[in-house]
């Protein structure tokens, strides 16, 4: 899966919802936005977050708190997980977290909920602490 969508509130409270790249490593979510732009100042006025994989069939819903992570080490983990993912086909090219441009969140994972086949009867809901 390429991308996925987080669901935020703005802060003067309305929704916002957009698709992002993403890395996951079992327990916590990565993103990147532009530094400055609509999905930071969202978050920091209000952490709360929806991350979800788009699929209206085979639904994966996160909920969790997004976290703006300044560790370098923990930066550079991800940049090098992004440069693994993200790979341009004509190119080779690898992707790369611009630290001058973009900040990266940590979404700690709060409840995830999945179903499979539309069918809400198949509904699994995990809770973390």
């Amino acid at each position: 899966m390429r991308e996925i969508w987080v669901t935020m509130t703005r802060p003067d409270g309305r929704p916002h919802a957009v698709p992002v790249w993403f890395w996951w490593t079992g327990m916590s979510l990565y993103f990147t936005a532009r530094a400055g732009t609509l999905k930071p100042r969202s978050l920091a006025a209000a952490s709360a977050i929806i991350v979800h994989n788009g699929d209206g069939v085979d639904p994966i819903i996160v909920e969790g708190i997004a976290t703006l992570v300044t560790d370098p080490a923990e930066l550079e983990s991800v940049n090098a997980a992004y440069g693994e993912k993200y790979v341009d086909p004509a190119t080779g090219n690898r992707a790369a977290v611009d630290s001058s441009i973009e900040v990266v969140f940590r979404v700690a994972i709060k409840r995830v909920q999945a179903w499979a086949y539309a069918n809400a009867a198949t509904q699994t809901v995990w809770q973390f602490g």
